[in-house]
């Protein structure tokens, strides 16, 4: 009896290994498959809710938010009304920023 479990471990060993070599192809394909469905819903719903148009508006609006916290000591010297700091020609300074980039 002892030599009947030997031969059922190898058995079993092989049926495992058959497995794997015949359906690991298929596995890897239909795992590919999965990512690139995953990655052209992910792009359709990013393109829908209009998620990159609000990345890169946020962004314009990052840049020119540092604009204005560096240049706000600099103009605020002689230029404040009512406590308010008024930068000359913020806009034309940062669209050229931009169109460096």
């Amino acid at each position: 009896m002892n030599s009947l479990f030997p031969n059922i471990l190898d058995l079993l060993l092989k049926a495992l290994k058959d497995f794997i070599n015949s359906n690991l192809l298929g596995i890897i394909l239909f795992f590919l498959f999965l990512i690139i469905v995953w990655l052209l819903i992910r792009e359709l719903l990013t393109w829908y809710w209009k998620i990159n148009k609000i990345v890169s508006i946020l962004e314009k609006i990052e840049v020119g938010v540092d604009f204005l916290a560096t240049n706000a000591d600099q103009n605020s010297k002689g230029q404040e009304k009512d406590g308010a700091v008024f930068i000359e020609k913020p806009i034309e300074e940062v669209r050229s920023q931009e169109s460096n980039k």
